[in-house]
């Protein structure tokens, strides 16, 4: 399977403060929420940043080219 993304990607948070990284690729409406052991909002963002701005390399890396996705990951077990 293919899976087109075009970004950019970038950082943000909501009123509760739940910190995302977000595409402006409207075909998906993506927004991948970024939860863990952070000491403060201001950590958590600059980690949520840090993915963005890596996600946006790698689509400028590659020349646009589309990843396959393989195979969909089956849930662990909790």
């Amino acid at each position: 399977m293919k899976v087109t993304e075009n970004g950019p990607w970038k950082a943000g948070y909501d009123d509760d403060r739940s910190v995302f990284v977000e595409s402006d690729d409207f075909t998906h409406d993506v927004r991948l929420y970024v939860n863990g052991d952070f000491a403060s909002l201001e950590q958590r963002l600059a980690y949520a940043e840090e993915i963005a701005r890596r996600l946006n390399a790698w689509k400028a890396d590659d020349g646009g080219v589309t990843p396959d996705a393989g195979s969909i990951p089956t849930r662990e077990p909790n």
